[in-house]
């Protein structure tokens, strides 16, 4: 099922949580709203579910508007940040909720409900208490909920942001996978960039109400539409010498991991190695640049030697790796 958000709006008094958004979701994608605390992300996506009133624009799924359809009409999956388990039901009973609303058959019920476990793999703790399970398998338990009603469309919100760092990885592979196998259109909203680059189709990225920019995880990386985007997906050095960028109205920028240590004397600029972070398969270095501005260089441990505190360095910043941004974009 296709979703065209056309021109949405939400208000409170005169506050604009989302301001005129316009997105155009194709059947069976995944897509995703990135966007700092208070962007306006969860609004958006509680406006598509239903449950926020929106105060100006239209939601259509599959061409139809859904404005006035009360959520629990709109065919949605859900799956909140805190998982919403009823605590006082087994694993299978939670799973089965929804179904009994739709006055599902008791035999049609258990085999959707059995059949939504295995797919989480979560069928042989089908009769455990929710305080018996982990946040991981909670978690399980609420996209099982979610998918078992066989939505035309599954909403996520925030839905790994209380797992550790470790089992967020493996979830977010769990929910890619499934989602990819059901071709179910999917809207997923995170504040974490990496999370947001590894699962989607398309991104979303937004910022005090407005979307910045609509694109694929390689095109709003690579190439961000401005400084924010620039900025708050992945790092990026922002350099205001007009020596280094040619045009006292632009703005350089250069990811760490395009930027280049060179010999003293041979790169664009000269600087000093103020600290080393070695991170493994890479090492980062911070360094101050002779204008004082700080960057940040990214390199792979094998491909140069370990540089030191204090060492006197050039950096390069390649011609096809820079970026240039309006300076009054940035106020």
């Amino acid at each position: 099922m296709g979703i065209n958000i056309k021109d949405i709006t939400k208000k409170y008094d005169n506050f604009i949580a989302v301001n005129r958004a316009d997105l155009d979701i194709k059947r069976g994608e995944f897509f995703t709203i990135l966007g700092p605390s208070g962007c306006g992300k969860t609004t958006l996506l509680r406006m598509i579910a239903g449950f926020n009133e929106i105060t100006s624009g239209d939601v259509l799924i599959s061409g139809n508007k859904i404005n006035n359809t009360p959520a629990h009409k709109r065919n949605i999956g859900m799956v909140f940040q805190n998982y919403a388990i009823f605590p006082h039901m087994s694993v299978f009973e939670n799973v089965a909720y929804g179904l009994k609303a739709r006055k599902v058959s008791k035999i049609e019920i258990k085999e959707r409900v059995l059949n939504a476990l295995e797919m989480v793999e979560m069928r042989d703790q089908a009769e455990k208490e929710p305080s018996e399970l982990s946040g991981g398998q909670q978690q399980r338990v609420a996209l099982a909920r979610a998918i078992v009603i066989h939505p035309e469309i599954l909403l996520m919100d925030e839905p790994l942001s209380n797992l550790d760092a470790k089992l967020r990885v493996k979830m977010r592979g769990t929910i890619k996978k499934l989602q990819s196998s059901l071709d179910i259109t999917t809207i997923y909203v995170t504040h974490d960039q990496e999370e947001a680059l590894a699962v989607s189709d398309r991104i979303a990225v937004m910022n005090k109400g407005v979307v910045q920019q609509i694109g694929t995880p390689e095109e709003i990386y690579s190439s961000p539409a401005n400084i924010f985007v620039a900025n708050f997906i992945g790092t990026s050095n922002f350099m205001y010498d007009t020596a280094l960028t040619g045009d006292p109205a632009k703005i350089l920028s250069v990811r760490p991991e395009d930027t280049l240590i060179v010999e003293a004397g041979s790169g664009n600029i000269n600087g000093e190695i103020t600290l080393t972070t070695f991170l493994g398969e890479c090492v980062s270095y911070e360094i101050t640049l002779e204008n004082k501005e700080d960057i940040e260089v990214k390199v792979f441990s094998k491909d140069i030697g370990i540089k030191h505190i204090g060492e006197k360095v050039g950096i390069l910043f390649p011609e096809d790796k820079r970026k240039h941004f309006d300076k009054s974009e940035e106020r």
